[in-house]
């Protein structure tokens, strides 16, 4: 479906790096004791793991401060690009009633976190399980494969890699669209669309256990949340006709892998 030209100038105008801040903050803090909850759910699975990586640790660092104050784990908090936010951080550590405040991220080592940002994880070793919170829909599909396949060469036979991956469209949360609005947005203007500030790979739960099983991480248990079941399929753009509708109604899914 074409995207009618006063949407696409629209969405261009609110995509820009500098209007993307609008109303971030509040998201951060008016939604942090359910992350904090998601975030639980996933290190409660990580029983045997002492050195964690968290892949895509994001602005807040939630899940890598739940796993150092709450579960008592050491973590490499990774990401591709230095997001981190003092302000966000020092509330999430309020919320999480710590007495630590920090100035850099550099003293959350204090804590058991280690704050490191890389072009990738291929030169991380050392951790024996993985957590990722609403990253991994934001990685590029060849990055992915080239992650799982580094998880699966390092991870312990008893090491568990989660992942919570949120699969709708991001820029529901802040705009008037659908959740599943890229379903009907064709490759051209999705191109446009979806820009560096807040890149999405548009893959759906069904590619994401490809992707892993082809790196020999196998799926031992998946939570899976569904849009409601209004789905425009006439709208649908030629990527997404190719699927059966139940894999177009996975919103979320908190995804449990082990080794094969």
């Amino acid at each position: 479906m074409a995207l009618p030209l006063k949407m696409l100038c629209r969405s261009l105008i609110q995509r820009i790096p500098r209007t993307r801040r609008r109303g971030l903050t509040d998201y951060f803090t008016t939604s942090i004791s359910g992350r904090i909850e998601s975030s639980k759910r996933q290190l409660e699975k990580h029983g045997h793991s002492n050195q964690l990586i968290e892949i895509g640790c994001g602005q807040d660092l939630h899940t890598s401060l739940c796993a150092a104050l709450l579960f008592g784990k050491k973590v490499i908090a990774f990401d591709v690009e230095a997001l981190a936010d003092i302000a966000l951080i020092n509330f999430t550590l309020a919320q999480l009633k710590s007495s630590v405040r920090v100035e850099r991220v550099e003293q959350l080592r204090e804590i058991g976190v280690d704050y490191v940002v890389a072009p990738d994880i291929g030169g991380i070793d050392g951790f024996d399980g993985v957590v990722s919170t609403a990253a991994f829909e934001h990685i590029p599909p060849e990055q992915l494969a080239f992650i799982f396949t580094k998880i699966r060469n390092t991870l312990p036979a008893s090491g568990t890699c989660t992942a919570l991956i949120d699969y709708a469209d991001h820029w529901s949360y802040v705009e008037s669209v659908r959740p599943d609005n890229f379903y009907y947005i064709g490759e051209s203007a999705w191109k446009v669309l979806n820009n560096r500030s807040m890149y999405q790979n548009r893959l759906r739960h069904c590619d994401m256990l490809e992707l892993a099983s082809a790196a020999d991480l196998r799926a031992d248990n998946a939570a899976l949340s569904y849009f409601s079941d209004d789905l425009l399929r006439p709208k649908l753009t030629a990527r997404f006709r190719e699927y059966d509708a139940p894999e177009l109604l996975v919103s979320t899914a908190l995804v449990t892998w082990k080794r094969g």
